[in-house]
C-alpha cells in the first residue's frame, strides 16, 4: 500500500515532525488552464512545539519515497497563531506561503525593453523575488553563510526559465503590479509561471508541454479516483467564437465561422502585450478555435487516496510537478467519450495525516497546451527514429 510514509516538517531548521498533528495541508498551482498562477499555500498544525516557530522562517515538508525523499513544499511562514486545548496543550497553526508570494508584495519599478516572453518573465522574477543585500539579517555572521554560495544563488534559478518564442512590447508604464506583469507575459507567450516542490520558480513557455507530451505520462486508473471528484461538463456558456485581441499595434479579430453559424456570435475581448501582428493573429485564432464548440472536459480535482495505491504510483504522485504529463484511463465513455484523458498538471493539493493521505490533481486537457508542431517545439535530442515512421508533415 502507498501509505503511511514518513513526513518531515522542518521550520527554521528545527524538526517539528513529532509535533505535527492531523493537518498538514499543502497547495501549489492553479485549478484550471485559464486561471492565473497564485502563490503556494501550506497550513500546518503543531501540538505543543518545543520551539515556537517565527514569522518569515523557512518551512519545508518532505515525504519518504521507496528510495529517498520528495520535497513537496518549501516556503516561508506568513502567520503563526496559537490556541490552548486542555486535552492536547498548545495548538500552533502555521500559514506558509510559497516563493511567488514575494512577487505579490512588490511592484515592478524599472522599465523593460521589447523582449521575448522568457527573458521578460526572468527580469520580472529577478526584481521581485531575488534577495537583496538589505534583506540579509543584521546579526548574520559570515560563518553562518554557506561557504560555497555565490551572490547569484540569492537570485532565481535561470535553468527553470524557458527562452520563449513571442515578442512582447516594452514595459514603460511603471511602477506596475509584478503579478499583473507576469500574468500578461505568460498569457501573451502561451506559457505558465509556476512553483516547484523544492521552493523554486520557473517559467514553462509554449514549447515545454509539447515536448513533455512525447514522453510517457503518469497514469492513474479511474478506479483509484475518489467518487465524484472528477466530472466532465460541456457548457454553452464556455463557447467563444469571436475573439477580439488587443496587442501593441491595435486589435486582431478572428471569427470561428462554423461555430457562429450554429450558436450565433459569442464575443470575448482579450488583452495581450504582443508586439508582432502575426503573433497576435495566431493567438486570436487559437483562442477562438479552443472555445468554438462545447467539449466535455474532465475537470478536477482528481482525488487519489494514497492508502489505496501502489507504492510505485504513490512515489509518482508525490513527485508530480506543474506541467507534468498525465493520463487517466478506463473512464466510462458516458462520462468521457474517449475513455482516456490526457492532460497536464496545473495544480496539486496534498493533505497528510498519521493514518491517511490524499493527493488532489488539477489538470487541463492536452489540447490547450499542444500547438501545431513547429521546429521550435521539437526537443534537441529527438531523433527521426523516435517519431512515427508513417507520420506526414502536414499531420505533425
Amino acid at each position: 500500500m502507498g501509505w503511511p510514509r514518513t513526513v518531515t516538517v522542518t521550520v527554521g531548521g528545527v524538526d517539528h515532525t513529532a509535533e505535527a498533528i492531523d493537518s498538514v495541508y499543502l497547495q501549489r498551482g492553479r485549478r484550471s488552464y485559464w486561471e492565473g498562477m497564485p502563490a503556494g499555500l501550506g497550513r500546518i498544525i503543531l501540538t505543543d512545539p518545543s520551539v515556537r516557530p517565527a514569522v518569515n522562517e523557512v518551512c519545508t515538508v518532505d515525504i519518504a519515497l521507496q528510495a529517498g525523499t520528495a520535497r513537496v513544499f518549501k516556503g516561508r511562514v506568513q502567520a503563526v497563531s496559537a490556541q490552548y486545548d486542555p486535552n492536547v496543550g498548545a495548538l500552533v497553526t502555521l500559514d506558509v506561503f510559497g516563493p511567488l508570494a514575494r512577487a505579490g508584495r512588490r511592484d515592478q519599478e524599472a522599465t523593460l525593453p521589447q523582449q521575448l516572453d522568457g527573458p521578460r518573465v526572468a527580469a520580472l522574477l529577478e526584481d521581485a523575488v531575488a534577495q537583496q543585500w538589505a534583506e540579509q539579517p543584521l546579526t548574520q555572521q559570515w560563518g553562518q553563510v554557506d561557504g560555497s554560495a555565490t551572490w547569484a544563488d540569492y537570485g532565481i534559478d535561470g535553468s527553470l526559465i524557458d527562452p520563449g518564442l513571442y515578442t512582447l512590447e516594452a514595459l514603460t508604464q511603471v511602477p506596475t503590479s509584478t503579478f499583473g506583469a507576469l500574468a500578461a507575459a505568460s498569457f501573451s507567450g502561451g506559457g505558465v509561471v509556476y512553483e516547484t516542490g523544492d521552493g523554486r520558480i520557473g517559467y514553462a513557455d509554449s514549447t515545454r508541454r509539447q515536448g513533455a507530451s512525447l514522453g510517457t505520462p503518469v497514469t492513474i486508473d479511474a478506479s483509484l479516483i475518489a467518487a465524484r471528484s472528477g466530472s466532465a461538463t460541456a457548457r454553452r456558456d464556455d463557447i467563444v467564437n469571436q475573439v477580439i485581441l488587443t496587442w501593441s499595434g491595435g486589435t486582431a479579430i478572428y471569427n470561428a465561422t462554423d461555430s457562429i453559424a450554429e450558436y450565433g456570435f459569442t464575443t470575448r475581448e482579450y488583452t495581450s502585450i504582443l508586439d508582432d501582428a502575426d503573433d497576435a493573429d495566431d493567438l486570436a485564432e487559437r483562442l477562438a478555435q479552443l472555445q468554438a464548440f462545447p467539449q466535455a472536459d474532465l475537470d478536477g480535482p482528481f482525488l487519489v487516496r494514497l492508502n489505496n495505491t501502489t507504492d510505485s504510483l504513490t512515489d509518482q504522485l508525490l513527485q508530480l510537478e506543474i506541467n507534468d504529463y498525465i493520463s487517466v484511463t478506463n473512464i466510462p465513455t458516458s462520462v468521457l467519450p474517449a475513455g482516456t484523458f490526457y492532460g497536464f498538471v496545473e495544480g496539486l493539493n496534498i493533505e497528510v495525516t498519521d493514518l491517511a493521505a490524499n493527493v488532489e490533481v488539477f489538470a487541463s486537457d492536452e489540447r490547450f497546451s499542444i500547438y501545431n508542431t513547429r521546429w521550435a517545439d521539437v526537443p534537441d535530442t529527438l531523433t527521426w527514429g523516435d517519431t512515427n515512421a508513417t507520420l506526414q508533415w502536414q499531420n505533425a
